[in-house]
C-alpha cells in the first residue's frame, strides 16, 4: 500500500518535471528545506536532552559545567554549519544535473 503511493507520487513527479523544469528548482528547494527543518528538530529535542543527561555526567565532564552556555553555543553553531554544507551540497549538486537528461537514464 505505501509502496504503491510512493511510486504514484515518483510518477507524479516526474511527469510534472516533464511539463514544467521550473519543477526541478520546487524539489530542490524542499529537499534543501527539509535538511534543515530536521537538523533545526534535531537541536531543539538534543538541546534540553543535552542539559539533562548534563547534570547526570558532572563527573564525567572535566572543566565544563553541566550547563555552559558557550558549550550549548557551539554545539548548536556546529550542527547549523554542518545542516548549512549538507543542504548546499544536495542543492549544489541536484541543481547541476539537467532534468531531461537525468530522466532519459531512468
Amino acid at each position: 500500500m505505501a509502496l504503491d503511493k510512493l511510486l504514484r507520487g515518483l510518477r507524479f513527479g516526474l511527469r510534472s518535471l516533464r511539463q514544467s523544469p521550473g519543477f526541478a528548482a520546487t524539489a530542490i528547494l524542499t529537499l534543501a528545506l527539509g535538511v534543515g527543518a530536521n537538523s533545526a528538530a534535531g537541536v531543539v529535542l538534543g538541546v534540553p536532552l543535552a542539559m539533562l543527561l548534563g547534570r547526570t555526567l558532572t563527573a564525567s565532564l572535566y572543566g565544563v559545567k553541566p550547563l555552559d552556555a558557550v558549550s550549548y553555543l557551539l554545539a548548536i553553531a556546529g550542527v547549523a554549519a554542518v545542516a548549512l554544507v549538507a543542504s548546499a551540497v544536495l542543492a549544489g549538486r541536484a541543481a547541476s544535473v539537467d532534468p531531461m537528461k537525468a530522466l532519459r537514464t531512468e
